[in-house]
């Protein structure tokens, strides 16, 4: 080789050496720089676009708060999310949780933070699902009315999306792949909502918030939507049908180092509820991370990822594990197989232990969760019901004071006193009667005595009775009238509570009543003699010319009726029958007077069987044929048998007589029982009367039908009335001309007067 050669040889060289060492340069820069770069990746619930801009500036905020690292976010899929955690593709991930827990099983991904939402200024980290349906579907109420109708989900791994609402219909007995007409999935939650919008599906489920979110944001309204199976826990402000789970984690992937992770779960943990961060991801900020056993138990009994195949061990799953010990097992000699079957099965109990130890892990830590939040619980119940005791007692206070000013208050005397006759409360009337009471006893303060009294009321009391009676007052020549109740006490005791009330005035106006009613009862005897002598005299006058008139006049008609014209007879007829009515009617007066004073003898009426008989009485066979008569189940009553059966007689009598211009007579006799009172009622469709002539049907001579119409002497009903009236009982009637009457009276079941 010349001198040129070497010459060109050697600057050939030096130029591959730079261009090489320019070429190191380069893909060091470059590799530094996407060292530095951390990248976040999110799952797209709602979108690539509305991903990016809800999480970027929590990325900016990590970059501000870890300066040396430059943070972005990477919107995945439901899909992609997978790709990117196996590939290494991302450093960080924020999924819901349901994939956290395939990803912590399939790639370990391990949970730095949990996130804490926000609606309404109200913070709280756990989220459920959210199953509606259009307002205007009248045919979709519950669960079970989803039963062959079309519905969508976002997708088949969305936790709050999909497998919360799966996990409900199946606790319902619903397979939605078998028991709806048509099951489709989103991909985002958007479009669920806007599918269910559009009537394109029946029905749909998406996580909670996001009804009140797109609502927000003006992109529905949310009045159009009719939540199905909906829960009310407490302290959740959000749309519910399913239970409730804890909120998405941040996790860092495996190979995401320690400090990085440390760093980020520091700013997290730190970020405040009111940054541009957290306004714009509109939420709270960042939790400690949570146990996520809850998502465990829903995924096990969905048998979905990672546990489709639980419980359940394949030749397949074997192979692929413990390939390379079959392998070995094959190529090695025979005494290996036994260490190999050893090794196998202490691997297959160590995993069990390992996953046995992180459940127990999960459940301890859930039990410290639940138990911290029944000491929160706890505690605020506490305080609540300390506030409710001091309203109690500021109530209690107020209600004893307002019941001392009302018996301070009181005319009457009160005063309260216990079962061992010890004086707790005398009122101003009481100290101003008696004097103050000085730790007396009852017995001592009030009657001068040194033991019990014999009339005391207090065991009628202990026995929940309230006792009224009298009692004179030897001590100051007074007369009370007391009413002894029952008094509970804050502590649950029974004392006596009484009432005094000064009626000696009264007393002295009661006999001074009596003595004059004494005095008007002997007037009326003296008055009712008079009136009887009175009577007598009359009838007795009255008779012997009515007799004679009669008497002559049936000689007449009878021996010189062949000497009589037609006209002469006619008049002598009608003297005959006007001094038999005549007669007639000076009877029916002495019966009204006498029954006044006659004396009553009770005894136990059967009212069925006399109203019966005396219609029977009444009529004959060829006049009951044309009466339609009946006759109810009427209760038995005290009173006077000869009275009660006079009442019926007129009331009965009347019925008939003023039915007799009816082809069909229509008589019925009924009682109705209310309050220890009887009320019984004949009715008849007769010729009625004019309301407004009531008042006259019950005096004496009052008659509202002329005699060429319907005979009689008017006396009847007014007998009726002073017999009903002995009785204690009232007596009334409702008619319409041409229309019938309805004749009541009632009287006490037990002959009360």
């Amino acid at each position: 080789m010349n001198n040129k050669q070497k010459l060109s040889f050697i600057i050939n060289r030096k130029w591959a050496v730079l261009t090489a060492f320019f070429f190191c340069v380069l893909v060091h820069s470059i590799a530094y720089s996407q060292e530095m770069q951390v990248r976040i990746g999110v799952l797209a619930l709602r979108g690539a676009e509305e991903t990016v801009k809800r999480w970027t500036p929590t990325a900016e905020y990590l970059s501000t708060r870890i300066s040396e690292y430059t943070f972005v976010i990477v919107p995945l899929d439901f899909e992609k999310i997978y790709e990117a955690v196996e590939n290494g593709e991302v450093d960080f991930v924020l999924e819901n949780s349901s994939i956290y827990v395939e990803l912590e099983y399939l790639y370990g991904v391990d949970r730095i933070a949990t996130l804490n939402d926000l609606w309404q200024e109200q913070a709280f980290n756990q989220f459920g699902g959210v199953i509606f349906t259009s307002k205007n579907r009248k045919d979709i109420n519950n669960l079970d009315d989803l039963k062959n109708k079309s519905f969508m989900a976002v997708h088949e791994t969305s936790f709050g999306g999909w497998r919360m609402a799966q996990r409900e219909f199946k606790d319902y007995g619903i397979d939605p792949y078998r028991n709806f007409a048509d099951m489709q999935f989103g991909d985002t939650h958007d479009k669920v909502v806007y599918a269910v919008q559009k009537g394109q599906v029946d029905a749909g489920t998406v996580r909670t918030g996001i009804l009140e979110k797109m609502n927000k944001e003006g992109k529905i309204n949310i009045k159009n939507f009719a939540i199905l199976n909906q829960q009310h826990p407490d302290n959740f402000p959000l749309l519910l049908s399913t239970r409730l789970y804890p909120e998405w984690p941040f996790a860092r992937v495996k190979h995401t180092s320690d400090q990085l992770s440390q760093q980020v779960s520091i700013a997290l943990l730190s970020m405040p509820s009111d940054s541009e961060a957290a306004r714009a991801a509109g939420i709270a900020g960042w939790t400690t991370p949570h146990h996520y056993q809850r998502v465990h138990d829903c995924l096990k009994e969905l048998r979905v990822s990672p546990y489709e195949d639980l419980g359940k061990i394949t030749l397949a799953s074997l192979i692929q594990q413990y390939w390379y010990w079959i392998l070995l097992g094959f190529i090695s000699v025979i005494v290996l197989i036994a260490v190999v079957i050893y090794v196998i099965r202490l691997n297959r109990k160590l995993n069990i232990s390992t996953i046995e130890l992180k459940e127990s892990q999960n459940r301890l830590e859930q039990k410290v969760e639940e138990r911290t939040s029944e000491l929160r619980q706890s505690n605020q119940q506490l305080i609540k019901e300390n506030k409710d005791r001091r309203r109690a007692e500021k109530a209690l206070q107020l209600e004893h004071d307002n019941f001392k000013n009302i018996l301070g208050s009181m005319e009457d005397g009160v005063y309260i006193v216990n079962m061992e006759y010890e004086i707790q409360y005398i009122n101003p009337v009481i100290k101003l009667e008696f004097g103050p009471a000085n730790g007396h006893k009852c017995y001592e303060y009030l009657h001068r005595r040194i033991k019990v009294c014999p009339w005391c009321k207090i065991s009628d009391v202990l026995l929940g009775k309230t006792v009224r009676w009298e009692w004179y007052s030897s001590k100051n020549q007074r007369t009370y009238d007391l009413i002894d109740t029952p008094f509970r006490n804050p502590d649950g005791s029974i004392s006596k509570l009484e009432i005094f009330r000064d009626i000696t005035e009264r007393k002295q106006a009661e006999e001074e009543l009596k003595k004059h009613r004494e005095h008007l009862e002997e007037l009326v005897k003296e008055r009712t003699k008079e009136l009887e002598a009175f009577s007598y005299s009359v009838s007795h006058d009255l008779r012997a010319p009515l007799r004679a008139i009669d008497g002559f006049t049936r000689i007449l008609m009878d021996d010189y009726i062949s000497q009589l014209d037609e006209e002469a007879k006619r008049l002598g007829m009608i003297i005959q029958s006007n001094s038999q009515k005549m007669g007639q009617l000076i009877d029916d007066l002495l019966t009204f007077s006498r029954m006044a004073r006659t004396s009553m003898n009770f005894s136990e009426i059967d009212m069925k069987n006399m109203a019966k008989a005396i219609y029977y009485e009444a009529t004959n066979a060829k006049l009951r044929k044309r009466i339609t008569f009946t006759i109810a189940d009427l209760s038995e009553v005290k009173g006077d048998t000869n009275m009660m059966r006079q009442v019926w007689m007129n009331f009965i009598s009347n019925a008939i007589k003023f039915s007799a211009n009816r082809d069909q007579a229509v008589i019925s006799i009924t009682c109705q029982e209310k309050e220890n009172k009887l009320t019984y009622c004949i009715k008849d469709n007769g010729a009625g009367f004019n309301m407004k002539y009531k008042d006259k049907l019950f005096g004496v001579f009052q008659r509202l039908h002329s005699e060429k119409e319907f005979e009689g002497t008017g006396v009847g009903l007014a007998l009726v009335q002073r017999i009903i009236h002995r009785h204690g009982g009232k007596v009334w009637a409702e008619g319409e001309v041409d229309k019938g009457a309805a004749f009541y009276f009632s009287l006490s079941k037990n002959g009360e007067i």
